[in-house]
Formats: C-alpha cells, sequence, structure tokens
C-alpha cells in the first residue's frame, strides 16, 4: 500500500478511521455518506489533496487536520 494515492470508501456505514497515516503517498480520499463522528491522525497524510467527507455524523476534528 506504499504507492495507494485513491480511495474511495463512500456509502460504507464506517464509523471509525484508522490505518491511512501510514499511506504516506495518499492524494485523494473519499469517505462520504458514512457514520464518521471523529476525525484525527491526518496530519501525517502530506500529499493529501481531496478528502471528501460529506454526510457523516462529524462533531469533533482534533487538531493537526
Amino acid at each position: 500500500m506504499h504507492s495507494l494515492e485513491k480511495v474511495w470508501l463512500n456509502e460504507n456505514l464506517i464509523d471509525c478511521i484508522k490505518g491511512f497515516d501510514r499511506v504516506k503517498s495518499l492524494k485523494e480520499l473519499y469517505l462520504g455518506n458514512n457514520k464518521i463522528k471523529r476525525l484525527r491522525g491526518f496530519d501525517s497524510l502530506v500529499n493529501l489533496e481531496k478528502l471528501w467527507l460529506d454526510e457523516n455524523k462529524i462533531d469533533n476534528i482534533e487538531s493537526g487536520l
């Protein structure tokens, strides 16, 4: 997964995001229409250009995002 650049995980009932901090090459992450409540650990995604989080239940964004 070291060269992974795009991930689409829309409409999957996801409520927790983990492990993406290890994918340094990630440029696009689509997580729309899930059940995500909290964002954290995105500060290490230095190549991230697009982050889609529409239609989630986000109530907490931790520093570093």
